[in-house]
């Protein structure tokens, strides 16, 4: 979802209001997925942001899970081949993660921080966020390619923090750059 965010912070440096940023945003989302060489996985994000936000402005909520489910179930149907795509699984397992086990992971870091009295950094979701991706998608990984590197748990969470660096001063040095 890196690539989102880039364009949701587009949309709002061109637009004040939130109602004209999100329709914004949508248009952008929708010409990114289809400038994107139409990968599943692209559209699966577009496509989740773009739902929750139309279901946030005609009921007041959205669920995201519903809305995940949606998009997997209209993906599916459109090239059914997607439910033998490695990278299509682990991304949808991925985002499935993310929602459920996510915040209950942060509290516990959170915790176990504050009694042994350690401030927490301003980049402690890494932490969570590793253990989300690396852990939990660790079977299905497994299972499509034939075992798991040793070396890959410690080298996501080398390029976690590097790839979250890059993606915050990428498209300002972009602009003052160009």
């Amino acid at each position: 979802f890196m690539h989102i965010s880039f364009i949701f912070l587009l949309a709002g440096i061109f637009c004040r209001e939130r109602k004209s940023k999100e329709r914004l945003a949508v248009v952008l989302l929708i010409i990114y997925a289809l400038f994107n060489s139409v990968s599943s996985t692209v559209i699966k994000a577009c496509a989740i942001s773009a739902l929750l936000m139309f279901r946030k402005e005609i009921s007041g909520f959205a669920d995201k899970l519903q809305v995940l489910s949606l998009v997997v179930l209209v993906l599916t149907l459109a090239d059914p081949m997607l439910c033998f795509s490695s990278g299509f699984i682990i991304s949808v397992l991925s985002t499935i993660l993310v929602y459920f086990s996510y915040s209950p992971i942060y509290r516990k870091i959170s915790i176990f921080m504050a009694k042994r009295k350690v401030r927490m950094p301003k980049l402690c979701w890494i932490l969570p966020m590793w253990l989300v991706f690396t852990v939990g998608t660790a079977p299905v990984c497994a299972l499509f390619y034939n075992g798991i590197s040793v070396y890959s748990a410690f080298y996501s969470a080398l390029m976690l923090p590097v790839a979250a660096v890059l993606s915050v001063v990428s498209l300002p040095a972009l602009l003052v750059l160009s």
